[in-house]
């Protein structure tokens, strides 16, 4: 468990690594995002699969296993718990968090960029960025996260929509 939620949910993380139970600073640290959007059920999955192969591979793929052995892999399957069973229960399209009955788009509450182009400011949007950057237990949690880990080498965001890469 690496956070909790707005409506408290778990946020939790699966370390994958040749010594998953110990903290080695000397690697760096590889960082998957799923489900910022409660409404992308597969990018959930997408982690999920990201895990198995890294896992299911290790003893017979010479580069996954260079990549274990030499990385601390986290893979966040669900950083929104709260939007995610809110769309299972009441809205399917449901995108946000749970904040105030409208939602943040936790997507747009980070604080690089934030309240940039592609972000609103009516929390009736369904791009809406929130109050402030991460004013989001969800978005802090991540940024928390990443902070703890400052060799970090990638972070990588899995969504659903559009069959894009962004960078």
């Amino acid at each position: 468990v690496i956070g909790y939620s707005l409506e408290g949910r778990p946020i939790k993380a699966l370390k994958i690594s040749d010594n998953p139970n110990s903290n080695e600073p000397g690697e760096g640290d590889a960082v998957f995002v799923a489900l910022h959007h409660a409404r992308e059920w597969i990018s959930v999955e997408m982690g999920l699969y990201l895990a198995d192969e890294l896992l299911g591979r290790y003893a017979t793929d010479p580069e996954i296993q260079a990549d274990v052995n030499n990385l601390q892999i986290w893979v966040v399957p669900v950083v929104n718990p709260d939007g995610y069973e809110y769309s299972w229960t009441d809205e399917r399209y449901w995108r946000k968090n749970r904040r105030g009955g409208v939602g943040v788009d936790t997507n747009r509450n980070f604080g690089y960029g934030w309240g940039g182009e592609g972000s609103s400011d009516a929390p009736e949007d369904e791009n809406y960025r929130g109050e402030a950057a991460f004013s989001e237990p969800e978005s802090a949690t991540v940024r928390d996260f990443v902070l703890a880990h400052p060799e970090l080498v990638a972070h990588l965001d899995l969504h659903s929509y559009g069959q894009l890469v962004l960078y």
